[in-house]
């Protein structure tokens, strides 16, 4: 878990946004063809835990953090 000087999340949103949609574009590149159903899994294994890591902890609570983690979605 990242945090800045004045105890915000925003380094730690920006780190695993950028993880995930690592992962993201990774997952699209290889397999380019896959439906909505299959990608599921693959979603569910790689990127979604990823983005939950401490989510208790550091609680996104600014606008613009909650839209940084929803474009990964």
């Amino acid at each position: 878990m990242y945090v800045n000087i004045g105890l915000k999340p925003s380094t730690h949103c920006a780190i695993s946004a950028n993880n995930a949609m690592s992962v993201l574009r990774m997952l699209t590149r290889n397999f380019p063809r896959i439906d909505r159903k299959d990608f599921a899994i693959p979603y569910k294994t790689y990127i979604r835990p990823d983005m939950e890591y401490c989510i208790q902890a550091w609680s996104p609570y600014l606008a613009k953090h909650i839209e940084l983690l929803e474009k990964v979605q």
